[in-house]
């Protein structure tokens, strides 16, 4: 499944890549540009960036005049956690040592959250640059699944099931402790990091987890804000021909464009 779905999204005409150890960087939108837009994408772990992704960075670029650069990682579960963090902040390493960059902002969806955000915590505590901005899908960042939501919401979510999580996150964790900041980083330290604007549709199993990470954000010093659109889907700014996501992504590129300034 994995091999057909990488198939049907190939834009190599559109794409250059940039090798950076087991992992990659996809450059895509304006290279001369000296700020970037950063997409750690989602897929339970073990899927990549499909075209959906590509479509949203270059709409995103072309708005705000930026170059896209999507991570590519290594994929649970031959590589589990805590290897797909790893190559992350290498990937976050070479843009800010390699590229020629003033800013960046990162975009994180659904697992992605997971390992863009701890990938940006321990950059940051290891002497990197931060993001001026961070903009979370229907983020997944607490894999303990301890949220209201998983079953408050367990009977109208469209797409997942508690069930479905724990079977994602057991592939990634393969045992590994889920409340481990490195894993989960709702579990740990999120002081020093920039402000941050958060979607989420109410319905989802993972409502519950934007709910207490903007909670989370704003209380360690971060201004986070928290827009949730009343029974949207599971990262729905991804699907161009929804209105509600382009009023979702109208947002992002305000709010982009106000992380660049």
């Amino acid at each position: 499944m994995r091999l057909r779905l990488a198939q049907r999204s190939r834009l190599s005409e559109t794409s250059e890549w940039v090798s950076v150890g087991d992992a990659s960087i996809e450059c895509r939108g304006d290279a001369a540009s000296d700020q970037a837009i950063v997409y750690c994408v989602g897929g339970g772990f073990f899927l990549g960036p499909t075209d959906m992704h590509r479509q949203l960075v270059d709409e995103l670029c072309a708005a705000t005049n930026s170059r896209g650069l999507i991570i590519h990682h290594r994929l649970a579960p031959e590589n589990p956690f805590p290897i797909p963090v790893e190559d992350t902040i290498a990937c976050l390493r070479h843009i800010n040592d390699v590229f020629s960059i003033r800013k960046y902002a990162m975009i994180a969806d659904s697992s992605g959250a997971a390992v863009g955000l701890s990938a940006v915590v321990k950059f940051g505590e290891l002497g990197g640059r931060l993001p001026s901005g961070l903009v979370l899908l229907s983020p997944y960042t607490d894999l303990a699944n301890t949220g209201r939501s998983y079953v408050s919401n367990a009977q109208c979510d469209p797409n997942f099931g508690p069930q479905a999580l724990i079977h994602k996150a057991w592939y990634y964790l393969q045992g590994h402790n889920p409340t481990d900041p490195l894993a989960s980083p709702f579990w740990g330290d999120l002081s020093g990091l920039p402000p941050s604007i958060i979607f989420v549709g109410s319905k989802e199993v993972m409502h519950e987890d934007a709910v207490r990470l903007s909670e989370k954000l704003n209380l360690c010093g971060s201004p986070t804000a928290l827009n949730t659109y009343d029974h949207a889907p599971h990262v729905w700014p991804l699907n161009a021909r929804l209105p509600e996501a382009t009023e979702a992504r109208a947002e992002m590129v305000t709010y982009l464009e106000k992380a660049f300034e």
